[in-house]
């Protein structure tokens, strides 16, 4: 007895007791600064009024004329610095707040992710029953086209036949001339005048005699068949050369819309190689634009903290250097 198919299940782990302190505790501070949560805003308030005052005051600094000047200036900056890490300790709710927000979120994601994947794989599978079925429609439609181009051609070839047939037939009525009066006959065909025809054959009268030949039924009946079967040759070069065209029945994909489902096509590309790609930019061969070779400021800046003044002898790049009182 054949076994079912079995299907691998995932086996979900409760929340870690390390989660669940960190959630716990983060919900306690956020339901204390509730709780002081005008307190805490009337005393945010007198310090950003406080950070605003000292804002001002630097704004009217100026140059130091004296040593004592500058350490007035360096204990200003001291001073700044305090009162920012106040603010930053008044505020320490929002790390609070920030961490319980992460932990949200990447919990939320296990689900999230999980569906986007489900969702990605049964796509995967879509795609290449679509992808299966437009190709059988593409050989099916090639097939059908062949046979149709086959069919076109031996039709085709049943009448070059046929016309090859009609125009030895036609030929045909001139076997019942004499010698003299075929001789006639060819040379009339090819030059088209009765009298030079008559003397080619011999006749001792071309031009009495040339225009009695035309009026002999046998020899009429002869000139006619012979353009006849020209004309029939003409018309079976013309049918031999001309390209075989076929109407083909349009064969369609056997493909459903499941209810409510909607297709979105989206495109983009991926680097698969780029040193080629660089390359390929900087040659200017194949028309790429620039812009897809975009710096990487962060790089940049951590050779800078090595490299001081000489990452100037780099293009385009300028080193930035930066002292503060801490």
């Amino acid at each position: 007895m054949a076994k079912k198919p079995t299907t691998a299940v995932t086996v979900l782990d409760g929340p870690t007791e390390q989660d669940l302190a960190l959630t716990q505790a983060a919900g306690q501070a956020i339901r204390s600064f509730m709780a002081g949560v005008v307190a805490f805003f009337t005393e945010a308030r007198r310090l950003e009024e406080g950070a605003l005052a000292t804002l001002d005051a630097a704004k009217a600094l100026t140059f130091p004329a004296s040593p004592e000047r500058d350490a007035e200036l360096q204990t200003f900056i001291k001073d700044a610095n305090v009162a920012r890490k106040e603010i930053e300790g008044h505020w320490a709710i929002t790390s609070t707040v920030h961490g319980l927000h992460k932990r949200l979120v990447a919990r939320r994601a296990r689900g999230v992710d999980a569906l986007e994947q489900a969702a990605s794989l049964a796509n995967t599978l879509h795609n290449r029953f679509v992808a299966a079925e437009r190709q059988r429609v593409a050989e099916e439609q090639d097939r059908l086209r062949r046979e149709a181009e086959a069919r076109a051609a031996a039709e085709r070839q049943l009448e070059l036949q046929r016309m090859e047939e009609a125009a030895l037939a036609a030929e045909a009525t001139s076997d019942e001339l004499s010698p003299r009066n075929g001789s006639f006959l060819a040379s009339y065909l090819r030059f088209g005048d009765a009298q030079r025809a008559a003397a080619a054959a011999g006749y001792k009268d071309p031009f009495r005699q040339g225009a009695r030949l035309l009026t002999v039924a046998k020899i009429i009946k002869a000139i006619e068949g012979q353009r006849r079967a020209t004309s029939l040759r003409e018309q079976a070069a013309a049918t031999r050369e001309a390209p075989v065209e076929v109407e083909v029945e349009q064969v369609k994909p056997n493909l459903i819309r499941a209810a409510g489902a909607v297709e979105r096509t989206t495109w983009g590309a991926d680097v698969l190689d780029a040193d080629a790609l660089v390359a390929a930019v900087i040659s200017g061969k194949h028309g790429i634009p620039h812009d897809v070779l975009m710096p990487n400021p962060v790089k940049v800046n951590e050779y800078g903290r090595s490299l001081h003044e000489q990452i100037d002898r780099w293009p385009g790049v300028r080193h930035r250097k930066t002292t503060k009182v801490v």
